[in-house]
């Protein structure tokens, strides 16, 4: 009996050691996190002007939480190549992750009535092509396509740095494309599983390293405070799987989104019993039309407060 306690006691202390290590290893960092821009020329003006200014920071990488067009503007190859090239003028590694704006909202006549999964697919060759970020500077990516049975997944990414693990996911707005029409609804289904499989791999990995945070970004607002949605609610299941992964987790959880048009900065989350989980933060991005701000997270792994967040913008005279 003593010998089992004492290889339990053993155990324990191996992983508060790995733990303890794994934060003690990594250094302080920060990244910037923008989404819902440019919605014009105007603001992809606006947004030029913004990427030099964050040139001149230390941040290591750019977040961007999707949304790269109004839904109004065309879904043309010609507009999203234009903005492409405009996130690649960022000097530090930029990390894209869709919006609803840029493929399941691009049916519609007013936009040039496109099939949306194949404004999806041309989104994966021109900004998911290889295992890079956007931006001059280089980022390398795990892409779920890797996986073969998630081969078309090119947009779901993961990376580690300093002991911290991004994972993007595209969960876009426009209640997850999920299709009110009688039928499979094809690409609600699939991608929700590969959304699933890979939200599940990215807690197992930060579990498996005894990593303290994990950072998720998405481009939805994944109706944390149950609004009324006609028919389906396309974000149930992620919601009831962040409450999962996220209670059984010690450290840290930051999900970034934008969808919304407006910062927020909360804790959303409760457990079953209707406590707010402590260890999950939600941070809302700046969106069209208030496009001169943007947000700078400072990351401190060996802290117990890990992230700190802070509101930037551009000089009045810029504005």
């Amino acid at each position: 009996m003593r010998a089992c306690i004492t290889r339990l006691l053993l155990g324990v202390l191996v992983l508060f050691a790995a733990a303890a290590h794994a934060r003690a290893q990594a250094h302080a960092f920060s990244f910037i996190a923008i989404g819902d821009v440019p919605y014009n020329d105007a603001e992809a003006d606006v947004l030029q002007q913004i990427l030099a200014a964050i040139a001149l920071d230390d941040s290591a990488f750019i977040l961007h939480a999707g949304d790269i067009k109004s839904a109004s503007a065309p879904c043309s190859d010609e507009l999203l190549s234009a903005r492409k090239a405009l996130l690649d003028q960022a000097r530090q590694p930029l990390i894209l992750v869709p919006g609803d704006n840029e493929w399941t909202d691009c049916h519609h006549t007013s936009v040039g009535q496109h099939n949306p999964m194949e404004r999806l697919q041309y989104l994966r060759e021109l900004f998911f092509n290889d295992e890079y970020s956007l931006g001059q500077e280089k980022l390398r990516l795990t892409r779920q396509s890797e996986i073969p049975q998630f081969r078309p997944y090119q947009e779901n990414v993961r990376w580690e740095y300093q002991s911290v693990l991004f994972v993007g996911l595209n969960i876009p707005g426009s209640n997850n494309n999920y299709q009110t029409a009688a039928g499979r609804n094809g690409d609600f289904e699939d991608r929700l599983v590969a959304n699933r499989v890979w939200l599940q791999r990215a807690f197992a990995h930060v579990r498996q390293k005894h990593l303290p945070a994990l950072v998720i970004l998405i481009q939805a607002d994944p109706n944390f405070e149950h609004a009324p949605i006609k028919g389906r609610d396309g974000y149930l299941e992620l919601r009831q799987q962040l409450r999962t992964l996220a209670g059984q987790y010690e450290g840290q959880v930051l999900l970034i989104h934008g969808d919304s048009h407006h910062y927020r900065l909360d804790q959303p989350l409760k457990d079953a019993q209707g406590k707010t989980l402590k260890n999950f933060t939600r941070l809302e991005v700046f969106g069209s039309p208030l496009i001169s701000q943007w947000i700078k997270v400072t990351v401190q792994p060996a802290q117990h407060k890990i992230f700190r967040i802070e509101t930037r913008s551009l000089p009045a005279a810029q504005q």
